[in-house]
């Protein structure tokens, strides 16, 4: 079943809670939830439990646009996460 975060009915949203959202991605194996915001910071969860695994402050700008590539690579799965704004 997919999630709907909202401030209210969650309280792992760290310090992206209060911030616009202005892109969201899931990850392809669907285990990650990526959202960009008007203020820069770019927010990771697991899509399980919304838990904020981790939240990254490199933009000067609001980010437009989120890609998440993932790949098998000798047994291991490695993953690149793009944005821009």
């Amino acid at each position: 079943e997919d999630a709907v975060v909202t401030p209210e009915s969650n309280t792992n949203l760290g310090n992206c809670k209060t911030r616009c959202i202005t892109s969201v991605k899931v990850s392809p194996d669907r285990d990650l939830l990526v959202t960009g915001d008007s203020k820069g910071v770019i927010c990771v969860y697991d899509r399980n439990t919304l838990e904020n695994i981790k939240s990254i402050n490199r933009h000067t700008r609001g980010i437009t646009a989120l890609a998440i590539f993932t790949h098998i690579y000798s047994e291991q799965k490695v993953g690149l996460l793009a944005s821009g704004g």
